[in-house]
């Protein structure tokens, strides 16, 4: 059984066809020689190559009887995977959409509640500091210093 060959022979043989075509790389293509100069199989599978390129360039062009026409390519079906992106998609807008409408809604409710004779938009900090004024007005009626009518 043959045993299977190296990456760098792999890579040497893609390289042996780019190099007939002039499209290696003056890095590649000494890195090349450089394998061909170690590896017997490559530097045959390279003249075997060579020698079946410049046979086929030398003949003459042929032109075909009849016109070659390739056949399109069928289109697939849109598959669930395909549609999986677009659909999750929709559904974070819907709900972005929905989160922002919730969250004007609440931020107008609050807002006629203020103009309604409270000044604080935030119910829980308006209640907090009622507490905190009846708390002050508590200790500084209890020192005594306090004008009941002023504070009307």
């Amino acid at each position: 059984m043959n045993e299977p060959r190296p990456k760098s022979c792999d890579r040497a043989r893609l390289w042996v066809s780019l190099v007939l075509d002039d499209e290696l790389s003056d890095f590649e293509d000494r890195l090349l020689e450089a394998h061909l100069e170690r590896c017997p199989d490559c530097r045959e599978y390279e003249s075997g190559v060579r020698a079946a390129t410049a046979t086929l360039r030398m003949e003459p062009l042929v032109t075909p009887a009849c016109p070659v026409v390739l056949p399109s390519k069928p289109r697939r079906a849109l598959g669930p995977v395909r549609l999986a992106a677009p659909i999750a998609a929709a559904a974070l807008a819907v709900v972005a959409f929905i989160g922002v409408q919730a969250s004007t809604q609440r931020l107008h409710t609050q807002l006629q509640g203020a103009s309604a004779g409270s000044t604080e938009i935030n119910p829980f900090r308006a209640e907090r500091r009622a507490q905190t004024r009846a708390q002050l007005l508590r200790v500084v009626a209890a020192s005594g210093r306090v004008n009941r009518g002023a504070n009307s």
